[in-house]
């Protein structure tokens, strides 16, 4: 975005953005802030979202943007607005501002209002603040609320070292996981076998020889599905881009390689691929069958 901006930017104009991919089931926010206000965090208490303020859209064509991430707490609802809202200005030129904002936050945390009700009742206290007075800048707001499971019961996570002798508890890890979410013997059996997969090409591949470092599989499901997300920082690689092995061929006639990221993708019913802070995210789902 930043690059098109700036390349068609003959009026010198600039976008403020937050751009964020929140994980409906781990609770994972990963988030761009490119000069925008930082977003609230309300939860038992009310805090700023800790925000790398980046250069605005359209700026600098060659500015590096850095990413963030983190995870929400079950049950806090994240806030989200322009400066609309706290540089609204009633007749007398007064702004509503940040405090008055956080103190009407305060009693909408103290009532428990959902989402929707906090935005109706922000607006409406904007309203009164200005009556009468000619809007003189837009006005957004976004609210939601993060709940999910109890993560005692539905998230693990397991840390290795890139060692091949880790793969036993790897192993142990995702049976007894995927058991845990519900998956019969086959299925569990198919899981080990591509996170197995997964794990090796990582340990054999990410890091140059003789480097120890780590390698995390956290791991959650619901009703519907179990997830796998392997995360290390080893050199990039998305395995998604790779094309599949010809399977057809005789063993003389094929590439090496390329047969354990064929398996993981008939094995699971999604993968993705993300690089972030210098870390690989490789996202594995699998959905249960339907019992009808």
């Amino acid at each position: 975005m930043n690059l098109s901006m700036a390349d068609m930017n003959d009026s010198n104009m600039f976008v403020t953005l937050f751009v964020g991919v929140l994980d409906l089931i781990s609770g994972k926010l990963d988030y761009c802030n490119a000069g925008h206000g930082a977003p609230i965090l309300i939860g038992k208490e009310i805090s700023w979202l800790d925000v790398v303020a980046n250069l605005p859209v359209g700026v600098c064509s060659d500015f590096k943007y850095q990413g963030q991430e983190v995870v929400l707490p079950s049950g806090c609802t994240l806030f989200i607005y322009t400066d609309g809202l706290t540089e609204a200005k009633n007749s007398e030129y007064t702004e509503f501002g940040e405090e008055h904002m956080i103190q009407t936050l305060e009693k909408i945390r103290g009532n428990g209002l959902p989402p929707a009700k906090l935005l109706e009742y922000m607006a409406s206290e904007v309203n009164k603040f200005v009556k009468t007075a000619e809007q003189s800048d837009d006005l957004t707001m976004l609210a939601f609320c993060c709940k999910r499971t109890d993560g005692s019961k539905s998230n693990e996570k397991i840390v290795l070292k890139n060692n091949l002798e880790e793969i036993p508890r790897l192993n142990e890890f995702v049976g007894r996981f995927a058991k845990k979410a519900g998956f019969d013997d086959a299925d569990v059996w198919d899981l080990k076998l591509a996170l197995e997969e997964t794990t090796v090409n990582v340990i054999n591949y990410a890091y140059p020889s003789g480097l120890v470092n780590e390698i995390v599989v956290e791991a959650c499901f619901d009703e519907t599905e179990i997830r796998f997300e392997v995360i290390d920082s080893g050199k990039a690689f998305d395995p998604t881009a790779v094309a599949d092995a010809d399977v057809c061929l005789n063993v003389d006639e094929r590439e090496i390689g390329g047969l354990g990221i064929f398996l993981v993708r008939r094995i699971m019913d999604e993968v993705r691929y993300a690089r972030s802070n210098d870390r690989n995210y490789l996202t594995l789902i699998k959905r249960k069958k339907s019992r009808i």
